[in-house]
């Protein structure tokens, strides 16, 4: 794991954990997994991780976007076989 030298200011990454707090109300699943890399963000940061900082925010991102697409799938699944392939738009 690489290390910021000692007195090197270590760039700003964002975390995400308010998004991933709010994607709670879209898709659970997807948004604890978003949680738990938004977690790992400031944890990398403390131990000048700066590399593994960016690459679990952009994960935490990921998933963060995943869940309204999972839902998106989810409904027009639900509503093809609930109602039939002719109930889906054209």
């Amino acid at each position: 794991m690489p290390r910021a030298p000692v007195g090197v200011a270590l760039p700003h990454v964002r975390s995400h954990v308010g998004w991933a707090l709010l994607s709670l109300l879209v898709c659970w699943p997807t948004a604890l997994i978003a949680l738990i890399y938004a977690g790992q963000v400031q944890a990398r940061m403390n131990v000048s991780d700066a590399v593994g900082a960016r690459i679990a925010s952009r994960r935490a991102l990921f998933w963060i976007a995943a869940g309204p697409v999972v839902v998106a799938i989810f409904t027009i699944v639900f509503l093809g076989v609930r109602f039939g392939v002719d109930a889906l738009p054209a």
